[in-house]
């Protein structure tokens, strides 16, 4: 069984309630993540309050690499995270699938409009 820690602050984490994944067919357990307690959660959103002028502030090629960087890592993984997906959400693979397919070409758009656009927010939905 994996363990998912959760990303908070920078740095990956195990605070909070241990949430156990289990398949909704088979009652198998999947895997573990965690449900942060309050204090990891104020830490979270003071963090990225924090954050917010420091990046707001990074050249536009910086944020469209990393988006590049998350598209090309979901891509690689792709299998991983669709068999992962589908086993947790009791979906067929096909669809779990196309949901990371979906998440990699929403990233790559992402990352290829950072350069163009100098807005904070990129509207996807065309």
């Amino acid at each position: 069984m994996e363990e998912y820690p959760i990303y908070v602050a920078g740095e990956f984490c195990r605070e909070g309630k241990s949430l156990q994944v289990t398949n909704k067919f088979t009652g198998e357990n999947i895997g573990s993540t965690w449900q942060c307690n309050r204090q990891t959660l104020d830490r979270a959103i003071e963090a990225a309050v924090s954050s917010r002028h420091a990046c707001a502030e990074l050249p536009a090629y910086q944020p469209s690499e990393a988006l590049k960087h998350i598209s090309a890592t979901l891509q690689a993984r792709k299998e991983d995270h669709a068999r992962l997906l589908a086993t947790e959400s009791a979906k067929p693979l096909v669809y779990a699938a196309a949901e990371i397919d979906r998440a990699v070409h929403t990233f790559s758009i992402a990352s290829e409009a950072c350069p163009r656009l100098p807005r904070e927010y990129t509207a996807l939905a065309w």
